[in-house]
Formats: structure tokens, sequence, C-alpha cells
């Protein structure tokens, strides 16, 4: 056993030193050892001698070493990876006048008051609804989420044009000249796709194709392949333009390396069919068709699909084309009739969105839902709500790469 001893009784210099002690030897081991702990010595009162036990202090402190060091040292600090964020979702907005959209961003009657129906009175009248249109300056909210991409009526090279670009903001309506002035459904439809699809990063970028041209019927200028005849120009320019955007992908969103999602096509169209009785006829079997053929050329087989019909009637009978026009949009999204559209083609009823002409709105075009923003507004807003349906019960996504997809040729 090991003793501190004061070493001024064996003559030494040094004040202590370490001596093992045993029955038969009193000097058998001698070493240097400085020890000047006060509270570690232990005087012998009957030979004046200061010693202490140390073993067991000792054994302590290397135990408490031995178990903290180690998790010091063995915890690896992990680099943290950004997370990549998900490809963009690009959606069609296709149709004629109505998905163009003529809703008077801000009209004034003679006393400088903002018309019904207008922007600036749907943010006064429902601030808790509307009010995140506008910010506090004045200006309108831009989401830095959602980006458009609008062909904006162009009748010499409908397949290869693309006129306005940018984020989503009150503006993307009507036809060349009409930029910032009026609006369509991609104002409804994108912010409430976007707050559903988004969290407060913003990381899901969403792309809206707005391809729509006025005055353009389904049953000769949208006319699928699959109905016979003359495929439509119009048709045509739909798969052209979407290709063709698609493949300049990367200027439009460069970080993104090429990767997007084609998650679905909304349409609003019908007023020029409803003015034909052959083209009334045939509206059901020209949609059903189109709705295959885009499909099958865009190579999405499952595509997500909603109609909005073209309720401009309200809930009053017309009892002649207007009405057959609504029921064979609505036909269309029929699981029971159409087995193959179940779950992935919705109609959206859009009569109840009809409101008065001026003074209850900005305008007095029927045809244009009576150029109100709040109709747009509400058009888009229920596209937005059927595709966010199917979208969460979609099997079959396409994933595209660096905007090459494969389809059939066009004719």
């Amino acid at each position: 056993m090991f003793f501190f001893r004061n070493g001024s009784d064996s003559g030494s210099s040094d004040p202590f030193l370490i001596e093992e002690r045993n029955d038969d030897s009193e000097n058998s081991y001698s070493g240097d050892f400085d020890f000047h702990h006060p509270h570690h010595r232990h005087k012998d009162h009957n030979n004046g001698r200061y010693f202490v036990l140390f073993g067991i202090y000792s054994l302590l402190i290397v135990t408490i070493v031995v178990i903290r060091v180690p998790n010091k040292r063995n915890t690896p600090t992990k680099p943290s990876i950004p997370r990549e964020p998900p490809p963009v979702k690009v959606f069609l907005m296709v149709g004629q006048s109505n998905m163009q959209g003529h809703g008077y961003i801000d009209r004034v009657d003679d006393d400088g008051h903002h018309y019904n129906g207008t922007l600036p009175w749907m943010v006064q009248t429902y601030p808790e609804t509307y009010g995140k249109l506008q910010q506090p300056d004045g200006n309108w909210t831009i989401r830095k989420d959602v980006w458009v991409t609008y062909n904006r009526e162009h009748y010499l090279d409908v397949h290869n044009h693309v006129g306005q670009y940018g984020p989503l903001y009150p503006g993307y309506g009507g036809d060349p000249g009409d930029q910032d002035q009026q609006m369509g459904p991609e104002l409804g439809f994108g912010w409430t796709l976007a707050e559903s699809l988004n969290g407060p990063k913003q990381e899901q970028q969403i792309l809206l194709l707005k391809l729509a041209w006025g005055g353009r019927s389904l049953a000769v200028n949208f006319r699928p392949p699959s109905s016979g005849g003359t495929t439509g120009l119009y048709y045509e320019a739909v798969i052209a333009n979407t290709y063709k955007i698609l493949a300049q992908f990367g200027l439009f969103f460069p970080e993104f390396d090429g990767r997007y999602e084609l998650a679905g096509l909304a349409w609003h169209q019908g007023w020029n069919d409803g003015c034909d009785v052959n083209m009334t006829a045939e509206y059901e079997y020209n949609l059903a068709n189109f709705i295959r053929d885009v499909r099958r050329d865009l190579n999405v087989p499952q595509l997500p699909v909603v109609i909005a019909v073209s309720g401009f009637q309200g809930y009053e009978p017309d009892h002649g084309r207007r009405d057959a026009i609504v029921e064979a949009q609505f036909a269309v999204a029929n699981a029971t009739k159409y087995p193959e559209f179940a779950g992935n083609v919705q109609s959206v009823d859009t009569r109840g969105f009809k409101r008065d002409p001026l003074p209850a709105s900005p305008g007095t075009q029927g045809y244009h839902w009576n150029n109100n923003c709040e109709t747009y507004w509400l058009i888009g807003e229920a596209m937005a709500k059927s595709m966010l349906q199917m979208l969460s019960n979609k099997q079959n996504q396409y994933h595209g790469h660096h905007g090459v997809v494969e389809t059939t040729k066009l004719s």
C-alpha cells in the first residue's frame, strides 16, 4: 500500500515521498512524486507523519475521464445536406376568350368610385378574402412561386409565340394591348394551387402555360385528330407551344435543371360552339376526343383535366344551345358514361358565379361574364380546388427532364 510521509523525518530534501510499506521493509520503494493538496493529507498523531490513501480518488478521476472524453470524440458532426426542391408543377390553361380573361381590373364611375366586380372593389369589400391581393403601398401582390407564360393572342404564328412571361400578378388577361388591364381565371387558379401545394418557404414552384385564343371553336379550331376531318390549327398550337416552352424550360427555371411535372390541364371554352347547332350536337364527342388526344400527344396518359362549364346564362334556362353545351361539359366528367375518365376528369359548375351587368359589374359583355373580376377569380379558384382533389389521388404522374418528352408525331 502507498503512503505519503513527511520527507523531513527521513532526512530527504523532498517534502513528500511516495513510499511502499510492508511488514518486512520500511523503505522497499521510494520515488519522487509531488502532491501538494493539503486536503488529501491525513496526520498520524502517533508518529507525526502525514499520509493519505489515494487509490480510490485516482480510480474515480480516471473513470470520469474515460467515460466523458470518448463521448466527445466519438460524436461526429454531420454536414447538413440541402434538400433538393421539388420539380416545378406545370399546368396548361386552354380555351378561348374566357380563358384569356376579360375581367376589367379597375374601372371607375364619374364620381371616381370603383365599379362592382373590379379588383379594388373586391379588396375593399371583402378584405378578409381578397385583401391578400394588394400590398399596403397599393401595389398588387406578386407571387414568387407561381409563373405564367401567356401567348396573348397572335394570329400570324400560333405555333411559336409567347407574348408574356413573369410571376403571377393581376394583368395576364385580354388581347394585345390589354396587359395589366384585364385578368382571367389564372389569378384564382394560381393563388389557390400555391396556397395548397406550398409551405411558408414557397419551395413548390408552379408554371401556368396559358394558351388561349378568342373566338375559337372546339369543332373547327381546336378540333382533335380523333374526331376526324381536318385537325384544328389551334389544337396543334396547344401541343406545339407546350413542347416549345418545355424545351426552353431551363431559360425560365435554370436552377431546376430541367425538372418538372406536367401536372394538369384546365379547359374553359364553349361560346363559339354554342352558336351553331351542328357544333353543339358534337361538342361532347369532340371534348372527350380532345382530352384523349392531348394526353396521347403529350405522353401523359392520366393527365388530370378540369372543365369549367360555360355557365354565362347563370341558372336561367335558355332551352337552347347554351344549356346543351353545359350538359355536354358535365357529361364528359360522368364516370359512369366515361369510365376511363373516372378520377381524372372533373367539371366544375360556374353558373353561380354569374353577376349582373353594369352597375353590378364593370361591363356589359355577357359572353365575357360581364367583365367581372370576381367571377373570373371564382372560376379559377373552383378549377384549382378540383385539380387539387385529382392530384391528391393521382397515381401515374409524369416526370419530365430537360424538356424532353416522347410523343406521337403530329399530323
